[in-house]
C-alpha cells in the first residue's frame, strides 16, 4: 500500500451536520469499496471513480439519516 493524503473542505451547504457527516464517514466509505481496496495506481480513472460514487454513497446516507430523524419528531 502506498501512503495517500485526502484533503477536502466540506463547507455545509447541508448546514454543519452535513459537513460533520462528511467528515465522519467519507474515508469509511472510501475504503470499503471493494474497487478502491483492488486499485493499485491511486492517480488512475478508477480512483477518481471510487471518490466519485463515495460522495454518492455519502449524499445516499445522509438523506437516509436526516429523513429517519425528521420522522422521529
Amino acid at each position: 500500500h502506498c501512503p495517500v493524503a485526502l484533503f477536502a473542505v466540506f463547507d455545509g451547504h447541508g448546514g454543519p451536520q452535513a459537513s460533520q457527516f462528511c467528515h465522519d464517514h467519507f474515508v469509511r466509505l472510501l475504503s470499503a469499496r471493494e474497487s478502491m481496496l483492488a486499485a493499485a495506481d491511486l492517480t488512475s480513472e478508477s480512483f477518481r471513480k471510487n471518490v466519485e460514487l463515495t460522495f454518492g454513497d455519502l449524499d445516499a446516507e445522509f438523506l437516509s439519516m436526516a429523513t429517519d430523524e425528521l420522522l422521529d419528531q
